[in-house]
């Protein structure tokens, strides 16, 4: 994968924005081991430190193989590219730098904060195309999940609609004269019924 393609790069080694930290930690390890920086442990030490920060995140966000993930690692070594910048100047103001060699580290501190840069945004637009793909196919779940909802439930109804209808039924049973497949309904003998057939009625 590359700064803009990044899913087409195999290894973080491949990363331009890995190469060029490289170049620049080899280059601070240099100057930090000559004269009186080598001397100065708690500046050379912390300015080594933030080179390596630079590396490192960019190696272990890469294989985290998540871009959210990534995007986070890229962000904090852009921030040890400006620390690294912090101490630079530093360095130029204790004496332990010359001019030129100053201005050289700074600018390639600054095209590595720049790649770095352009590769985080790169991530970040590949986050937003998988997001909007995860809200998309989220949406499709749910409206699918609510069609087959609608469609039981449509069953359920034209079920109960195919059920014989028992009220009227229950009512014919209370007065006395159910249905039974056209035969004549029994009569029920109630102790009224039965006074009525004495008496001759």
């Amino acid at each position: 994968m590359s700064e803009i393609g990044v899913s087409r790069v195999e290894r973080f080694e491949e990363l331009i924005a890995w190469q060029k930290a490289r170049v620049l930690t080899a280059a601070v390890y240099e100057v930090t081991r000559q004269g009186g920086f080598a001397r100065d442990f708690g500046l050379s030490g912390q300015i080594q430190r933030a080179a390596i920060s630079i590396m490192s995140n960019i190696a272990e966000g890469f294989e985290r193989n998540n871009p959210a993930e990534f995007h986070q690692f890229l962000s904090t070594a852009k921030a040890s590219c400006a620390e690294l910048r912090a101490q630079l100047y530093v360095a130029l103001d204790a004496g332990y730098l010359a001019q030129d060699k100053f201005t050289h580290l700074l600018q390639q501190a600054e095209e590595v904060g720049k790649i770095v840069g352009g590769l985080r945004a790169a991530v970040e637009r590949q986050r937003s195309v998988l997001h909007l793909s995860s809200s998309l196919l989220s949406t499709q779940h749910s409206a699918l999940r609510k069609a087959r909802r609608a469609a039981t439930m449509t069953g359920a109804v034209a079920a109960d609609r195919n059920q014989p209808d028992r009220a009227p039924r229950r009512r014919r049973v209370a007065a006395g004269t159910v249905d039974w497949g056209r035969r004549p309904a029994p009569l029920i003998w109630t102790s009224k019924v039965r006074a009525c057939a004495r008496a001759g009625r």
